[in-house]
């Protein structure tokens, strides 16, 4: 028989570190959108667009793309980085067929890259796309049509990068040993150690 006395401290202080919708987009503004055309909207860069107020998914307004041409919408920046992309989405008609959309990130909002995500629709109800990058690095984002017709997209959002728990284990020094062990048994050395968790953003 033999007697382990134990001493563990844990420790954890964690954060809150909550994503926010830091860029949250309707397009419900009014004095743009009458014919397809290239407007801003709120520091938001919209391309080959028609303000489309029957046709939305909340609000008074949505962006409808035109049928052919260069087609995209561009966010203005966001100084945290680029975390959650998503928006609501559909085609404009069931004759508008598969609509094709690709989604990037860029540091400067002129030089894009490789597509960080791509999605498809051929549904003509509202649909969320969302799609996590979590890079502070990346201040802009772009979603472009890349293939078919019309295509409808309303509320668009950026959130800030989410934040990621970092983990540190200190150890105090004190170690606490095994006492009355049976022959044979190997020593055990038990260290007392505290464990804190914080949040940061990547």
């Amino acid at each position: 028989m033999f007697y382990l006395p134990v001493l563990a401290l844990v420790a954890f202080c964690i954060g809150t570190g909550v994503a926010n919708a830091a860029l949250s987009e309707g397009f419900n503004a009014t004095g743009w959108g009458s014919s397809y055309g290239t407007y801003t909207v709120n520091s938001w860069v919209l391309t080959s667009v028609f303000r489309d107020t029957t046709t939305k998914y909340e609000g008074v307004a949505g962006i409808r793309f035109s049928s052919t041409g260069t087609r995209s919408i561009v966010s203005p920046q966001n100084a945290a980085g680029v975390g959650t992309i998503s928006f609501w989405h559909r085609r404009w008609s069931a004759t508008d067929g598969t609509v094709n959309f690709s989604v990037y990130v860029s540091t400067d909002g002129s030089t894009w890259g490789s597509a960080v995500a791509t999605g498809s629709t051929t549904s003509d109800t509202f649909s969320q796309f969302s799609y996590a990058v979590n890079n502070a690095t990346y201040k802009y984002v772009k979603i472009e049509v890349t293939s078919g017709k019309r295509w409808l997209v309303d509320l668009a959002e950026v959130s800030d990068p989410a934040a990621t728990p970092a983990i540190a284990l200190a150890d105090n020094g004190t170690q606490v040993a095994a006492a009355v062990v049976a022959a044979g048994t190997p020593k055990l050395n038990l260290h007392q150690s505290s464990l804190a968790v914080t949040l940061a953003n990547a």
